[in-house]
């Protein structure tokens, strides 16, 4: 009984989360048929494929994300503010 509750509960705020970020697209821009189709090739992969296969998907993507944001930690810190394709605006705000 308690693990229908759990389940319950987990796709039930899931799917609120979901809902909240779906209906905020007006407002932020987001591309909307580039999130369809991302969430498409999501759902497709979760339907045939494993779980094992899955997560260790999921554990790579993480590291790669990981990754690419220290290489861009590095950038910013060791390239001088003039060589960095940003405006100075950005600079001041975090100084």
């Amino acid at each position: 009984m308690g693990s229908v509750q759990l389940t319950t509960g987990a796709i039930t705020a899931l799917c609120v989360s979901l809902l909240g970020s779906l209906l905020a697209q007006p407002r932020t821009q987001v591309p909307v048929k580039s999130t369809i189709a991302i969430g498409v090739l999501a759902a497709a992969l979760a339907f045939f494929m494993d779980v094992a296969q899955l997560s260790e998907m999921v554990s790579v993507g993480t590291l790669m994300a990981f990754t690419v944001v220290a290489a861009c930690v590095l950038v910013l810190r060791y390239v001088p503010p003039d060589g960095v394709p940003l405006s100075s605006h950005w600079f001041s705000r975090f100084n």
